[in-house]
């Protein structure tokens, strides 16, 4: 793994070393329908050569993914653009494009080492690292960003993650015409301002309180956190574009302090309060913000929930009831799964060869388990008290019910389906 590094390391400083930094000029930020001018990309690795001209993919599909050592979610994505790349093979060209001035070959060598360790192969996309100008071309200010340029030369779309999907490169690859939601960063924008105030919208200096709740706002990320005064006390609290269930949920944590399958809408609109599983659900996507006296939590989550309460006219409370559940008892082989020691630890990426859980308790087992069942609540009757290690099925978040019910079975659980009366949360209609 060592050399694996030192080989990357040693590759990347030759390339950089190799073409300076000479930004061209007259760069003017390219939109969407623009033809992109024939960039050449440099300090590339993992490639035939030191640069690639732009004009040589023409006939691809080619994706620039815009990233940072410092982004996690941009990392986590490159075994996925990796997959992509060997589906459509030469019909599109995804390139890792690392222009953050923070960065350096060394930092950027051992991002892909320990990405290396953890999924079990080598990263094989195109790397372009440390071109500080190419950013003038697609500006940008959140990560991970994503610049698609047609067969054509031209630039299609610029976008988040959520949109890399295997469904829309067909659709552009066949000459679809489909609609991406497009990445609009707003580079005025200032999370430590409120919204509406200062450049984020508007005015507003000398309002004492405020509270407010928006649609989606394109261009801001998501984020939630507070501000506080002098004596450590809250005056502003926000959650930027988040569903209403996570609203809901932040603010009612000992109430919702349950899976998903024990949360029950009863509302006329239900969908409006469902689980955001692939962040594509934009119109119920909200920005809450409010600015109070100086409180504590507890004062200012009854602010909030007074808030949220009137704008959703809903209400929640603990009942209890009786449901259909998956009861998951000790079986006759379920004693082989206690563990064998060694360092915890899980995996359950798509990518990694072997998803597992290694030396952790029978209830972290049990919580991934309602995560799927998003119907049925999972209770463990095992009594099992030892730490186990189990290997899972690959894909294991996206397991069916059936399938589900069989990789228990195939573990050396008892499975069955029993009433159970539990406590859960009920958000009805005020």
């Amino acid at each position: 793994m060592r050399k694996f590094k030192h080989c990357l390391l040693a590759i990347l400083l030759s390339a950089m070393n190799a073409f300076a930094q000479s930004p061209p000029e007259n760069i003017r930020p390219l939109e969407i329908g623009d033809t992109v001018p024939d960039i050449v990309l440099t300090n590339v690795t993992n490639y035939s050569s030191p640069t690639i001209r732009l004009s040589k993919l023409k006939g691809k599909l080619v994706i620039l993914d815009f990233w940072a050592s410092f982004c996690g979610s941009c990392i986590d994505m490159f075994p996925k653009v990796n997959h992509l790349q060997e589906v459509f093979r030469d019909q599109i060209q995804v390139i890792l494009v690392n222009a953050n001035k923070h960065d350096n070959a060394e930092k950027i060598a051992s991002i892909f080492e320990k990405l290396k360790s953890r999924i079990g192969y080598p990263i094989t996309l195109p790397i372009s690292a440390l071109q500080l100008s190419i950013t003038r071309y697609f500006p940008h200010k959140y990560i991970p960003h994503y610049a698609w340029i047609d067969k054509n030369g031209k630039l299609v779309a610029m976008t988040t993650q959520f949109e890399v999907t295997k469904e829309n490169i067909k659709s552009i690859i066949d000459g679809k015409n489909i609609s991406l939601h497009l990445k609009k960063d707003q580079f005025d924008f200032n999370r430590n301002k409120p919204l509406l105030v200062d450049g984020n919208g508007g005015t507003g200096n000398e309002f004492l309180y405020r509270s407010l709740l928006t649609p989606f706002i394109n261009g801001i990320g998501n984020g939630t956190g507070t501000q506080r005064n002098e004596e450590n006390k809250i005056i502003r609290y926000y959650k930027h574009n988040a569903s209403a269930l996570m609203l809901l949920r932040a603010s009612y944590q000992e109430k919702m302090d349950f899976p998903a399958n024990r949360i029950l809408v009863e509302t006329r609109n239900p969908e409006k309060f469902q689980y955001d599983a692939d962040h594509r659900r934009y119109e119920n996507r909200y920005c809450y913000e409010i600015i109070a006296p100086p409180s504590d939590w507890e004062e200012m989550k009854i602010y909030v929930q007074e808030d949220l309460n009137r704008m959703f006219q809903v209400r929640i409370s603990n009942e209890e009831r009786t449901l259909n559940c998956l009861i998951i008892k000790d079986g006759k082989h379920s004693g082989k799964l206690k563990t064998k020691g060694g360092d915890p630890g899980i995996d359950l990426d798509t990518y990694s060869p072997i998803n597992y859980l290694r030396n952790q308790p029978m209830h972290l087992l049990t919580a991934l388990l309602n995560d799927i069942s998003d119907k049925m609540p999972v209770l463990n009757e095992t009594g099992i008290s030892e730490n186990i290690d189990i290997v899972v099925p690959s894909k294991f978040l996206t397991l069916s019910p059936a399938a589900l019910k069989q990789f228990l079975i195939q573990s050396g659980f008892q499975v069955t389906e029993e009433k159970r009366t539990l406590p859960v949360a009920v958000i009805r209609d005020r």
